[in-house]
């Protein structure tokens, strides 16, 4: 392991050279196949195929589906997908263009592999919108809720200590649910703890090395932190969108660079910290030689 720091004012980024998590990513999608057992019989074989589970349920608790929309694919190429991710209900865009194309290029670059969009509703004029994302693994479901925290307004821990996957937050327009490799946005009348608890019960469960949390964030120092400030990119449009002041060229994200940002409020004022991991502790020191540069010539 191999870290270097270096401080200026306000700003202080740590660079780490750890070993780096692989993580893999893959839509699960399952297909058969039918060929013939042999030239001469000319007869086929036919194997058996596993239906993809759904993103979101049908049903949950007192809810049911009212209205369901959704694409599914290994990469995400479409404008209309662009649209349905990123402008109506989580509100987000990261391309002066304004045309979705600056959140679709961040989408791809966490590993989306698949989106659903459900409003529900429970018999008694109660409507539940609830949008979700599933990515290839953590790591991408990770880097993405820390982005659409950014943009939202009042945000607020959820009440009564509920545990809500593995974090949620919420604001006037509704609540944000890290669970596993899915990200949510739910919206509406009967958002409340036990029904999102119930919801994330129902979503398609994950496991093996894709499961895991990206280790990075976990080297963050408690002390002062503000952990609502936490952002975590994977790639240069993800780290640009959530406002990352390090010079692009000298962070080789082409070498698996992941980068870990966040304030700190300490005695006298308060601060940026960014930790940026590499695999080897080799990587790591050439970048932090080559940021260094940068910072002592003005470019930051």
């Amino acid at each position: 392991m191999g870290l270097l720091m270096r401080g200026w004012t306000r700003k202080w980024v740590r660079f780490a050279g750890l070993p780096a998590l692989a993580v893999g990513i893959g839509c699960g999608f399952s297909w058969a196949q039918t060929m013939p057992s042999s030239p001469e019989a000319g007869t086929v074989k036919t194997s058996l195929v596993e239906p993809v589970t759904p993103l979101l349920p049908d049903h949950f608790l007192s809810w049911t589906t009212s209205s369901v929309a959704g694409a599914e694919g290994k990469s995400v190429k479409s404008e209309s997908f662009a649209e349905a991710t990123c402008a109506p209900t989580l509100a987000v865009e990261t391309s002066a263009a304004g045309d979705g194309t600056g959140c679709l290029k961040m989408l791809n670059e966490d590993g989306l592999v698949r989106f659903a969009k459900v409003r529900y509703g429970n018999g008694g004029g109660g409507l539940l919108d609830v949008f979700a994302e599933q990515f290839g693994d953590a790591t991408g479901a990770y880097s993405a809720f820390t982005f659409y925290r950014t943009k939202m307004h009042g945000m607020r821990a959820l009440s009564g200590g509920a545990k809500v996957g593995n974090e949620a937050v919420a604001d006037a327009d509704g609540t944000l649910v890290l669970a596993g490799t899915s990200v949510l946005r739910v919206q509406g009348r009967g958002n409340t703890s036990h029904e999102l608890e119930a919801l994330v019960a129902r979503l398609p469960k994950v496991g093996g090395r894709k499961s895991l949390a990206p280790l990075l964030p976990g080297y963050l120092p408690p002390q002062g932190l503000d952990r609502a400030s936490v952002r975590y990119a994977l790639g240069p449009v993800g780290y640009e969108a959530m406002g990352g002041v390090l010079p692009d060229g000298a962070m080789s994200w082409d070498k698996s660079a992941e980068a870990a940002t966040a304030k700190y409020r300490v005695r006298g004022g308060e601060g940026t910290l960014t930790l940026l991991l590499y695999p080897t502790p080799q990587i790591a020191g050439d970048r932090g030689r080559a940021i260094e540069k940068a910072v002592n010539e003005g470019r930051v």
